[in-house]
């Protein structure tokens, strides 16, 4: 399913127009994604938690080159108990 699908049966199920369906997806995107930045995660219980995990720097091979990366922050899922066991 990608995002304008998801909006669609949004919209269907919460019996609103496209156009609405889409400002609340958005809207609730953009919030996640600013929780995520701020404040390091965003906890829907039972669904799951966004949040921001620390990668170390390392050290690596390919094809006989070295390189190396350095130490960043990369956003991260956790999926709840809830989700886990509709997903099985």
């Amino acid at each position: 399913m990608n995002k304008t699908q998801f909006i669609k049966q949004v919209a269907e199920a919460a019996e609103v127009s496209n156009r609405e369906a889409a400002k609340v997806v958005n809207a609730a995107l953009d919030l996640i994604i600013k929780g995520v930045k701020e404040d390091g995660t965003v906890t829907f219980p039972g669904f799951g938690t966004f949040e921001t995990k620390t990668v170390p720097a390392r050290t690596g091979e390919f094809r006989g080159k070295k390189y190396s990366t350095k130490a960043h922050k990369a956003p991260a899922f956790h999926a709840g108990a809830n989700f886990k066991a509709e997903v099985k």
